[in-house]
């Protein structure tokens, strides 16, 4: 037999050596790295603050990659009470970092007169951002060109309903073309929808959808979904002066596309006992297979989980009712967030209490009935509702959760943001259609639409945008620095994985040469 000479001797244990060293760093990039994903889910990026305090923070993207978040703000000293606004603030994440954020919207008046409350946002395909927000004038609309929006003077502002109410919400269809607003009629006795089909220049009269069956009931916490066919899907709460104005039924109506007389309705359910569980905040999603799912709140103090059902016919046929973690998650909180990935998963986030007895976010996912463990995503020693979650390039989930000291704290609420990459195959970022129209106000000039091009909507967005990121222990707030992305989440493990193939490809030939 053939024996190795000192130095062949030495190289193969440096070979066995590097092996082991390989193994070991391979294993703890996928235990440590952010963003890389796990058979139980992605691992988060570190929490970093989108500003310092805020009210009603919502999140979107759009077909380039970016991701849109606003909230509102109070500016002044004449604020009439706690966690109300009178300013709405917008940055945007173009792939790489935050931009700077910014007051882009406020209401007239003073005091309680200039309040506003921030209810719809979405994106469009000829590149804008669209903000859906009510004032004591009514319901209003305003957009501005994406690439632009960080500038108060790009938006244009439209009133498109002068009713008076807290309740109401937008969707957009794919083509940007028909914008719809549901919101709850002045007196509470009505559910209507209020729809443009010239990408929010005129709007229509207001339909009614559902007229309340006596004074003792009221619709709340509207939402709606545009399928991808155009088919509108909406749904409410339905509270009653018997459970004290909780939600005592879920509603849900199906509208095609633009066809108002072919509206139908159903009741989805009902808590008829006296001591059943309350049924609030209907959230809905749908993805272009034609799939809708709805998704609600069970009531505060039961241990029924929360509510899901779904549809794969567009909303002709139902699922049946399933209770989703019952014994586990617990609460009446604010309505959950809903959104499909490339491979037709869906992901949720919604706060819930849980075991540990905290209001926290939690995230789990949803595929072929099966419903994944899930994931707490805030830190249990905060008070964490109305979450926000949207998606870019198929793969990559943003997270906005605020957060308080507790229930009902005076103390301002504070928007946490995290992203992680989920298992579905990335889709390329799209420019923007050329723009349709320009809008403007009365009295204004109206600004140029100039679609985000070159760089900006073709980029591939495969990394994470890691800025200083804040953990909150009991009062104190620490600062961390998290690293960039793309280097650890996928570059690293990748040359490892190809380091490893390597050496072993070699150590199995030194020891072929043994005999």
């Amino acid at each position: 037999m053939f024996q190795l000479s000192d130095r062949q001797s030495a190289m193969r244990h440096r070979l066995k050596g590097m092996t082991v060293l390989c193994w070991l760093l391979l294993c703890l990039s996928n235990v440590v790295m952010p963003g890389w994903v796990h058979a139980d889910g992605p691992v988060w990026t570190q929490a970093a603050p989108l500003a310092s305090n805020s009210e009603g923070v919502l999140i979107t993207s759009d077909s380039a990659g970016n991701v849109h978040v606003v909230w509102g703000n109070w500016i002044g000293s004449d604020q009439p009470e706690p966690h109300s606004s009178n300013t709405i603030f917008y940055k945007w994440w173009d792939g790489s970092r935050w931009s700077d954020p910014v007051d882009v919207l406020a209401a007239s008046g003073v005091g309680g007169n200039a309040r506003v409350l921030i209810n719809g946002l979405a994106t469009t395909g000829d590149g804008r951002v669209v903000v859906h927000w009510i004032s004591s004038a009514g319901l209003l609309v305003s957009d501005a060109a994406i690439g632009k929006a960080d500038d108060a003077r790009n938006w244009h502002t439209t009133l498109i309903d002068s009713s008076k109410t807290n309740w109401s919400a937008l969707a957009i269809d794919e083509a940007g073309e028909r914008w719809y607003v549901v919101f709850v009629a002045e007196d509470r006795d009505q559910i209507r929808l209020i729809s443009s089909e010239d990408a929010g220049l005129t709007w229509r009269e207001p339909i009614v959808l559902w007229t309340t069956p006596a004074s003792s009931s009221a619709p709340s916490n509207p939402t709606l979904s545009v399928a991808s066919d155009g088919t509108v899907h909406l749904a409410w709460s339905e509270t009653t002066e018997r459970r004290e104005w909780a939600g005592e039924a879920i509603w849900y109506a199906r509208m095609p596309q633009g066809d108002e007389k072919q509206i139908g309705l159903r009741e989805v359910a009902r808590s008829s006992w006296p001591d059943g569980p309350t049924m609030d905040w209907p959230a809905l999603a749908t993805n272009p297979t034609g799939a809708v799912h709805l998704f609600w709140n069970n009531g505060v103090g039961s241990q029924t989980g929360r509510f899901h059902e779904w549809s794969e016919d567009s909303g002709v046929t139902w699922s049946g009712i399933e209770q989703v973690f019952p014994g586990e998650l617990s609460g009446q909180t604010g309505r959950a967030g809903l959104v499909f990935d490339s491979a037709g998963t869906l992901h949720i986030v919604t706060s819930a209490a849980g075991p540990e007895g905290a209001t926290a976010v939690r995230y789990f996912t949803w595929r072929n009935g099966q419903y994944a463990p899930y994931q707490t995503l805030s830190d249990v020693r905060l008070f964490c509702e109305y979450p926000g979650v949207a998606i870019t390039n198929g793969h990559q989930l943003h997270v906005v959760r605020p957060c308080q000291v507790a229930w009902r704290s005076p103390e301002p609420s504070v928007p946490y943001y995290i992203s992680g990459l989920v298992e579905a195959p990335v889709i390329g970022p799209k420019g923007f259609a050329e723009a349709a129209r320009i809008g403007s106000v009365a009295g204004e000039q109206p600004p140029v639409t100039v679609p985000v091009t070159g760089t900006e909507a073709t980029r591939a967005i495969v990394e994470l945008d890691r800025e200083r990121g804040v953990t909150l222990v009991g009062n104190e707030v620490l600062t961390t620095t998290a690293s960039s992305s793309f280097l650890f989440t996928v570059a690293f493990p990748a040359a490892l994985t190809a380091l490893f193939v390597l050496v072993t490809v070699v150590f199995l030939h030194l020891r072929r040469s043994r005999t």
